[in-house]
């Protein structure tokens, strides 16, 4: 039964990565650029600062102490980025995605 819903996973994440835009393929790939863009200090003496990818957009936010340790963060994808409901990205679902995006160089 596993391998069953292992192939249905990943036909549906194959189904995905023929819509998916270049610009997200491409972190998916080869991972974001990222770039800082905000930084404000925080009432603690620290700083939280905003990296964005400058392919996808996606926003990276950390927060680091007053000696610029990172202490926490978060990320902020755009719509449709996530692959909702398939689990983490695995390395069978890594190479299917480096696939897909060397596919459409090839064209």
């Amino acid at each position: 039964m596993a391998d069953k819903d292992q192939h249905k996973d990943q036909q549906k994440l194959s189904d995905i990565a023929k819509r998916y835009p270049d610009s997200f393929l491409l972190c998916r790939d080869t991972g974001h650029q990222w770039q800082p863009t905000e930084a404000m200090w925080l009432q603690d003496g620290g700083i939280e600062r905003v990296l964005a990818c400058s392919q996808c957009e996606a926003q990276r936010v950390q927060t680091l102490d007053r000696n610029g340790y990172i202490t926490g963060g978060h990320y902020v994808y755009a719509d449709g980025y996530r692959f909702v409901g398939l689990g983490r990205i695995d390395q069978a679902t890594k190479a299917l995605l480096r696939k897909t995006n060397m596919g459409r160089l090839f064209k």
